[in-house]
């Protein structure tokens, strides 16, 4: 039977939270390309964002801002949604610092999984810019006890040297937007990597999924349950871990779930299992896996991206 908590981390494991860091922004063919594309320019985006149990994140960020042209540019730059700053640079000037807050947002329980919502993405006179920003540097600080991230919508690399756990985000030549992060407040956080075997599924047949989970926690965990779930349109199960779900509209989906009694503190342990492709299955993104325990979620994988043409 699907539960509440399995409709939920299927839409977790579905959906999609960011644009490539560097990728430009995308419009609409029927719509008009209304970017700013004036003299300023974006040399750096650097600061911190610190996660709280139960609160808002405290978000500090600083902009450098070049001017290309010889003559002065007053403008005004905020992130999407936010307060905006006045600010005026001179003729060929390098830099200027602007210290600009983002909009953010917590959503979950204060005990259990929290999620946050940072709007990154920067406009210039009420546009969106379209030239890349030279550097972004933002280090995101996890709350004091919370041992890893379970999942952020960008890649970003964890750092235990301090005494808070942290993750570091770094990009050359990007563009950023919304970003999504999600972390729990209990002692048990598990990190899961996913591979698919074969990897380029250019034939119908039996696929090997595995599953590589990691207790990053300070306890024993326990009766975990793992999820996952793929297009029955392109791929069949068999077995009692294998069901269909039917959601809202076309949603429709292959659900695969197995509980793993226990996993210590640091330790590791992998899981497969296979099903079966109906036929050659490429140009598209497998769903991430998912971990959970009575009731709260603790884990979410990497998704995974099949190369190739679609049939």
């Amino acid at each position: 039977m699907i539960t509440g908590l399995m409709r939920f981390a299927l839409v977790l494991a579905t959906e999609t939270l960011v644009l490539p860091a560097t990728a430009a922004p995308q419009q609409r063919k029927d719509s008009v390309a209304r970017f700013y594309a004036g003299p300023a320019r974006l040399g750096a985006v650097r600061g911190t964002v610190e996660l709280a149990n139960g609160a808002n994140p405290t978000v500090r960020l600083a902009i450098v801002l070049r001017n290309s042209e010889a003559k002065p540019e007053t403008l005004q730059i905020g992130f999407r949604g936010a307060p905006t700053t006045r600010v005026t640079l001179g003729g060929r000037e390098a830099a200027q610092v602007t210290t600009l807050t983002p909009l953010a947002q917590r959503s979950g329980s204060a005990t259990g999984t929290q999620g946050v919502t940072i709007d990154l993405g920067l406009e210039i006179n009420g546009l969106p810019i379209a030239s890349s920003i030279d550097t972004v540097d933002v280090r995101i600080v996890l709350p004091s006890g919370v041992p890893a991230l379970i999942r952020s919508s960008v890649p970003a690399t964890r750092d235990t040297s301090g005494g808070r756990v942290s993750y570091r985000l770094a990009r050359q030549s990007a563009h950023l937007t919304t970003v999504n992060l999600v972390y729990a407040a209990g002692p048990v956080t598990l990190s899961i990597d996913k591979q698919i075997q074969p990897a380029t599924i250019d034939r119908a047949g039996p696929v090997t999924v595995t599953l590589t989970i990691l207790n990053l926690g300070r306890i024993n965990a326990r009766a975990i349950r793992l999820a996952d779930s793929y297009d029955p349109r392109d791929f069949s199960g068999q077995g009692p871990d294998f069901q269909p779900y039917a959601g809202k509209e076309n949603d429709r989906r292959l659900v695969w779930s197995r509980q793993l009694d226990s996993l210590a503190a640091g330790a590791s342990t992998t899981v497969t299992y296979v099903l079966t492709a109906l036929f050659p299955v490429a140009n598209t993104s497998l769903n991430a896996a998912t971990a959970s325990i009575s009731g709260e979620l603790v884990g979410v994988s990497n998704k995974v991206w099949l190369a190739g043409k679609r049939r």
